[in-house]
């Protein structure tokens, strides 16, 4: 642990929660996944498009994948995230649309 100590309220990346999501029946895993998906978005278009490798990178060390794509699915059972394919002119797989 580091003893820096941030002045509560005042983290470096800051995120804005909506209240009604403290009500949301949800895994700690998806909960997490919900904030990380909040830090990368835009917030003229709502959407955000991070790769999973980004993702993993803000969730508790040893997160894997198939945990990240459980925590997908259950934000999208909850109608909390929508997920849309992406593909370069050339066919080429992008990240998806959140």
């Amino acid at each position: 642990m580091s003893n820096t100590i941030i002045p509560q309220g005042h983290f470096a990346d800051e995120v804005n929660i909506p209240t009604e999501l403290l009500r949301v029946e949800m895994s700690p895993t998806a909960l997490r996944l919900w904030i990380a998906f909040a830090k990368f978005r835009d917030t003229a278009t709502n959407e955000c498009f991070p790769s999973n490798r980004s993702l993993l990178r803000l969730l508790p060390q040893g997160t894997n994948e198939r945990t990240l794509r459980r925590a997908k699915l259950e934000l999208e059972a909850k109608g909390l995230l929508t997920v849309q394919a992406r593909h370069a002119e050339d066919g080429r797989g992008l990240t998806n649309l959140y």
